[in-house]
Order: structure tokens, then C-alpha cells, then sequence
């Protein structure tokens, strides 16, 4: 299916990455829609559409949300629940539909192509009487169908086929949806609501091999719709005009947010709700308003800071499913970097108000580094914390790092845990709690320190307490080892306003003394081949059309980089800098004649940034003030450079066709190094600046310049015993085939030759 990711901005300076509370890009995005209707308003009338679509645009930064208008689908003889059909293919526009047939009993698969707006449909009886809510089976062969309450229904997808029935047995013998929630370590867990079609109803979890519920809420008012929502890895439940968020990963699952709409909109009467994976929610409600939630900064549904939308959208309006990104992939176990496991030594006071009013204000940090010359992908930050809460909650801070101490303000904040697991184990009589923050497209550069605070956030009880236990104690006793710095602590309110060390006498009278903390961070990296440096203040035109006849103000800006003999060509990682008032950016990539000036005007590849930063500076350029802007490309690229070659970079605005509109690629700085070119100077072309082909850049400027942009391959070692892929040649050089050429090659090759080898 089509999806998109919301690109976001944040302020920082140098260094690029997203924050989970960070501010968007004033550039709506639009997903598309789809919606079923569970009646018609002239059931005569052989035009009118019980399925429709309309275009959704948002723009997080001006807080305004905009419902294109309503195109009908198609037409199908009775229509309720919606799900994607499992072969959608993310961005071609060309998936399936599952619409329950109400009643009838049926079920119809609508085979949609955005791209021609065909939308034929077959249908088959689903081996139940009521056809209501739909789930696809995360296997993808069988669809699972039910009723509001009712029996449950399997039906065959592979081909598409007739169903039949399962009988429930346990507390609950219908149920109304049910969904299935990914586990860390493999498999599924299956949860269900049984409810009449207003609430409230009980929620709990179904096997799905003996088809036995068990019940874990009665009487819930929101206990109708269900989804699972991959952004929070939290279940959301809708139903009359209320709806819970349900953290399925603690033992038992905990409601951890509602949302009341009685006050917005009193005649809600809830249904199904849609997420996009990224930290949107819609619901449908069957009086025709269509309810909106951004809850992507807070993690929970129910924040007041969220924003949140209704609007009428058609009448008779059911069930709704919207574009979504795709779920993120399995956690993997922690990597090496990090203080090490709970060494049940003792712990520090880590704690802020959460729910209540109570000034607790206590934060302790611990540092870790990563090594130079590579870019680091974190994808999950954990570590133990000890508690007697009631109602657990966390919050992640990660910090720079200034004079081995951390660096306010914090660069990111995460303020819930994705998952709170209870170990099992206690600590001087309270609870040890595993707390997880999945972290998404946060990218950090190697060879500097970075600081972590894990913090306690429970229900505002004045009695409970939180603390972050110790790492480093040797497994055959002895004193704690300190890797890299000892732990930070701070307390406003105890008279310690900034950051000081535990391993300073006296900074902290009530610490615990110099020690570090338990964490661990998970994370994939890949080897920086060339980091030009940050950005300057200034640049040269960069600028392109988003369409046809727009090329107003066309230029061209490029630079070169070297893929080196025996390296990857495997793009994982580019960042660009430039200065852009422009809704749209861009990066090209172009070969070189002769490895040096860009080979013609037909780039090898265009890329689309992953995510638009707006750094929070400005510069000024031929008397226009503009952002400056980071573009990161991140992740599979899914672009392989040969090795030996060199290639050039083009970082550009891409304009509407607005003449006010401008776009430079910024000139690089560092301020470590005299000469600022690498390998050869930058190159432009363009009208706007008089060249009809590329032409050093010195002769626009007088100086020849180099620009701001960063370049990591992957460089995962390939085994020395892998069949090499035909035609691909070995590479002499590189003696232990590591995939790289160090001094360590060198003395290999003596080694081998004094040995007597060929």
C-alpha cells in the first residue's frame, strides 16, 4: 500500500537528527483515504458509492488540516469493515481491498489502481452470518472476519475463496474485532473486544488454536473498534465517544491513555479506527464525523498537548483505513555499547512528576561513545529501573556532550518507554522494570561522547520513588568500573540546577558516589568515506523545477567524492546541507569524466531526502535570508557505486515555480583544516548563472569551494570464504579481505611473503 513518512525538523547545528519532539517542516504532507458507508443515501440511484476515498492534507506546523473532496470507489452490496489486502506494495498505488458485507454474510475484494482509477471487485461468502470488522492474518494467506458480536470466519486468500466458522469458547463466546500484536522475540499475541456497536464492551486476548478467550476488561466503554498501532506498539480501542490506549507488553496489559470526545463532539458513536504507523490516528464515527489525533510527539492518545480535529466527512460513515508507513522491524538483541546490565549494586534517584503536580526533579545520566569514522544508525535505547509505581512511565533524554559533562538543552527527548516490561526480579523491595525506547531514524556521528537519561515518570503518588540502577561491578567483585565518564547527576529543586559528576567529592552530598548506569544501545553503523565538514554561510545557486516550464531560476551546483578501490559502494547514508526556501529538496548523483567535472546533465540516480531538518539558522544570501536546511538520505539507498570511481553530488531546492524561491548548495567549513577542497573543486551550470555547461565553481567565485555534505557506505564484512558474484573481481590489495585497505594489509603481504607464498 502507498505511505509516506511526515518530515520533520529540529534545531541543531552541525549534527542531523530527528527528535521525537521535534517541530515539522512547514510542507503539508497528503495521504489518501479510504472510507465505507454503511448505508446510501438513494439506494435507487445505481451512481451513488458506499466506498470512497478523499485526499487528508496536514501541516503540523501550522496546526491546519484539509479533507479533499469525497471520489466514490465503488459500489458493493453492503459495506463495513476495511482492511488492506496483504500484496500492497508501499508507493505503487496498486493494492486490495477487504470490505465486510454487513448482514449478507460476504465479503468483497476490490482490486484498486490508483494509477487508472480502476477499482473492479469479486465477491465470497464468508462462512459466517455477520461479515462487520475485518483482520488480515499476519501471514498474509487468509483473511479473518467477524461479526458486532459474533461468531468468527477464516477465509482463504491464495485464491480468494469461501470461509467458514470457528466456535468461541472462554469468557467471551463473540467477539466484535479483534488484531493481532508482532512480539519482540517472533509470533503474534492475539486481543479482542466483544461490544454492541456503541460500547461499552470487555477486551481481552483469544487463542487462536483452541479459539478460547480470556477476559481482561469488563464494561469498557471504548471496547468496539481495534487496531494496533506499530508507532506507540499500543492497541487503540474506539467506541461511543471514548477511546483507550491499551500497552499490550506489560503483564497484564494496562489501559495507559483515554481520550473523551464528549465535550468536542457529544453525538460521537465511534467505530473503527485507522493509524498510519507514524503517529496519526482517524476515527470513524457513525454519525459522519471523522475524528483526527496527532499524537506523534507525545505517544499517547489521550495527551492534552495533541493536536485533534472533527469534521463532518459523508453520512453514513463507517469504518475508515489510511496510508500507512510499514511496521518497524524486529527488535534485535542489544549491541555492545553501554555500561552493561544491572549489576544489583545500588541505584540513583531518576525521577520527574509524570501525572502529578509533585516537583519531583531528579535526572542522572551516564555517557557512552562511538568510535570515529563511522555514522550510527541508534535503533533502540534500554536499561533497568527500579520502582514501587503503580502506573509505570519513562522518559529517554539524550544529550551532547560539553567538557565530559552533558550538554542542556537535551537533543532529543522521548517521553514514553515504546515497552515497560516487568523483569520479575525486586531490588530492596521494589519492582525492576526493563524499559525499551525503539528510536526512529535517529543517526549520530562516530568519535564523540553522547549522554543518556533514564528517567521515572509514574502516577504522582508522593510516596513512590524511582531509581536507575548501577552498572560496572566485575563479576568476581571488586570496584565498579567506569567506562568513559562516571555518571551525571542534576536536581533543580536540591539546589543543583546544572549538571555535576559523581565522581566529584561533594558536587552531590546524597549521591551515590562515582559509578556508571545500566544501558545498552542498539544500534547499526556504517563507514564515513568522506565528511566535507558543516556548513558555511554561504553557497552557490542549487535549484531545480518540480514540474514542466518552472525552471525560472535553474542552476546547478556538484561536488566529488571517491568510492576507493576494494570499498563497498553501498550507499546507507548521505547528508547535505544547503539554504532553501523551496517546498521540495533533492540529491543527484552523477559519474565524472575523468573523475573529475560531472559526466553530462542525466544523473545516475535522484533521491528523495528520508527526512528534511530544518537546523533553526539562517543565512544570507544575495540579500535573501533562508533556512538551512540538512538533508538526510537514510537507510537502504538502494544504489551500489563502483569501487575505484568517482562521482559527483548535486544537493538542490526543488521549486514550485514561484520566482521568489531560491535554493544554494552551502560551501562547506571545518575548522581543523587550511585547504577546504577535496580532491577537486565544486562545479555549476545553469542559466541563472550564465554556463551552459559545468564549470568550476572558482570561476563564479573566484575561489574554488568545496560543499557540505557527508558520504557512508556499508561495509558489513563479507565472509573470506563467500563465493564472489560472477565477473566480480577480488581485489589484490586488500590482503585479509576485510573489505578495507589499513596497514594491516601491509604486513600481511610480508608475512606472506617471507613465508615463501607466491
Amino acid at each position: 500500500m502507498v505511505y509516506s513518512r511526515w518530515i520533520r525538523s529540529c534545531a541543531v547545528a552541525a549534527l542531523c537528527a530527528a527528535g521525537v519532539l521535534s517541530q515539522a517542516s512547514a510542507q503539508p504532507v497528503t495521504k489518501n483515504i479510504y472510507y465505507t458507508r454503511y448505508a446510501l443515501d438513494v439506494p435507487s440511484s445505481p451512481t451513488e458509492t458506499n466506498i470512497r476515498k478523499f485526499a487528508l492534507t496536514y501541516d503540523r506546523t501550522a496546526g491546519t488540516i484539509n479533507y479533499g473532496p469525497r471520489i466514490g470507489v465503488q459500489r458493493v452490496t453492503g459495506a463495513d469493515g476495511i482492511v488492506f489486502g496483504p500484496d500492497a506494495t508501499p508507493g505503487d498505488g496498486i493494492f486490495d481491498l477487504y470490505i465486510g458485507g454487513q448482514n449478507f454474510g460476504w465479503v468483497h475484494k476490490i482490486s484498486i489502481n490508483e494509477n487508472t482509477n480502476a477499482a473492479p471487485f469479486e465477491t465470497q461468502p464468508s462462512g459466517v452470518p455477520g461479515a462487520f470488522h475485518l483482520s488480515m492474518d499476519p501471514g498474509g494467506t487468509k483473511l479473518w472476519v467477524n461479526g458486532t458480536p459474533g461468531p468468527l470466519g477464516e477465509m482463504p486468500l491464495n485464491p480468494f475463496g469461501p470461509g467458514f466458522g470457528h466456535t468461541i469458547t472462554g469468557d467471551d463466546t463473540t467477539i466484535t474485532s479483534f488484531v493481532f500484536v508482532p512480539l519482540p522475540a517472533g509470533g503474534h499475541e492475539v486481543y479482542y473486544t466483544a461490544s454492541p456497536s456503541n460500547g461499552p464492551g470487555n477486551f481481552g486476548k483469544i487463542n487462536m488454536t483452541t479459539f478460547v478467550t480470556t477476559r481482561i476488561f469488563s464494561n469498557l466503554p471504548a471496547a468496539h473498534g481495534l487496531v494496533y498501532d506499530p508507532w506507540t506498539r499500543t492497541l487503540i480501542l474506539s467506541g461511543g465517544r471514548r477511546q483507550a490506549q491499551v500497552d499490550p507488553f506489560q503483564n497484564p496489559p494496562v489501559i495507559v491513555s483515554e481520550l473523551d470526545w464528549t465535550t468536542l463532539a457529544p453525538t460521537l458513536n465511534l467505530d473503527q479506527s485507522g493509524v498510519d504507523g507514524e503517529g496519526l490516528m482517524l476515527g470513524a464515527s457513525n454519525d459522519g464525523r471523522l475524528v483526527f489525533v496527532d499524537y506523534r510527539a507525545t505517544n499517547r492518545i489521550g495527551d492534552p498537548a495533541n493536536f485533534k480535529y472533527v469534521e463532518f466527512l459523508d453520512t453514513f460513515l463507517d469504518d475508515v483505513v489510511t496510508q500507512f508507513a510499514p511496521p518497524p522491524p524486529p527488535q534485535e538483541p542489544c549491541c555492545p555499547i553501554g555500561s552493561g546490565d544491572f549489576d544489583r549494586r545500588s541505584a540513583q534517584l531518576s525521577q520527574l512528576p509524570g501525572l502529578s503536580t509533585i516537583p519531583f526533579d531528579y535526572r542522572t545520566a551516564d555517557d557512552f561513545y562511538l568510535l570515529p569514522g563511522r555514522i550510527y544508525k541508534i535503533k533502540t535505547i534500554s536499561g533497568k529501573l527500579i520502582t514501587d509505581s503503580i502506573i509505570p512511565k519513562a522518559q529517554l533524554e539524550l544529550y551532547n556532550d560539553c567538557n565530559g559533562l552533558p550538554s542542556d538543552p537535551p537533543r532529543l527527548v522521548v517521553p514514553q518507554a515504546t515497552r515497560i516490561t516487568d523483569t520479575g526480579q525486586t531490588f530492596e523491595g521494589k519492582k525492576v522494570l526493563k524499559v525499551e525506547f525503539d528510536l526512529p531514524e535517529v543517526w549520530l556521528k562516530g568519535g564523540e561522547s553522547y549522554w543518556v537519561s533514564l528517567i521515572g515518570k509514574g502516577n504522582g503518588d508522593a510516596n513512590e520513588q524511582w531509581f536507575w540502577g548501577t552498572a560496572g561491578a566485575p563479576n568476581g567483585g571488586g570496584s565498579p568500573v567506569i567506562q568513559g565518564r562516571p555518571g551525571a547527576f542534576k536536581s533543580a529543586i536540591n539546589g543543583i540546577p546544572n549538571w555535576v559528576s559523581l565522581g566529584s567529592n561533594g558536587a552531590c552530598s546524597s549521591c551515590i558516589g562515582c559509578t556508571d548506569f545500566n544501558f545498552c544501545v542498539d544500534a547499526d553503523s556504517c563507514k564515513i568515506l568522506l565528511d566535507n565538514g558543516t556548513w558555511a554561510n554561504t553557497g552557490t545557486p542549487s535549484l531545480d523545477a518540480a514540474g514542466p516550464g518552472q525552471n525560472i531560476t535553474f542552476a546547478r551546483t556538484a561536488d566529488n567524492f571517491v568510492i576507493p578501490p576494494c570499498a563497498s559502494g553501498r550507499l546507507c547514508y548521505i547528508e547535505a546541507y544547503i539554504a532553501s526556501n523551496c517546498p521540495q529538496a533533492r540529491l543527484s548523483i552523477y559519474n565524472t569524466n575523468c573523475g573529475v567535472k560531472p559526466d553530462g546533465y542525466t544523473p545516475i540516480a535522484t533521491l528523495t531526502p528520508s527526512r528534511i531538518i530544518n537546523t533553526g539558522r539562517t543565512v544570507v544570501i544575495d540579500g535573501l535570508t533562508l533556512p538551512v536546511l540538512c538533508l538526510q538520505f537514510c537507510g537502504n539507498i538502494n544504489l551500489n557505486l563502483d569501487a575505484g570511481k568517482t562521482y559527483a553530488l548535486s544537493a538542490f531546492g526543488l521549486s514550485s515555480g514561484n520566482i521568489t524561491q531560491r535554493a544554494y548548495f552551502l560551501n562547506n567549513a571545518d575548522c581543523t583544516r587550511t585547504c577546504l577542497v577535496n580532491f577537486y573543486q565544486g562545479f555549476i551550470y545553469g542559466p541563472t548563472v550564465g554556463f551552459d555547461e559545468w564549470t568550476k565553481v572558482s570561476s563564479l567565485t573566484g575561489t574554488p569551494r568545496d560543499y557540505a555534505f557527508l558520504v557512508a557506505v556499508d561495509d558489513t564484512r563479507i565472509p573470506a570464504d563467500a563465493n564472489p558474484a560472477p565477473g566480480t573481481a577480488s581485489c589484490p590489495a586488500d590482503m585479509n579481505n576485510d573489505n578495507r585497505l589499513t596497514a594491516v594489509d601491509i604486513f600481511d603481504f610480508l608475512n606472506t611473503y617471507f613465508a615463501g607464498c607466491p
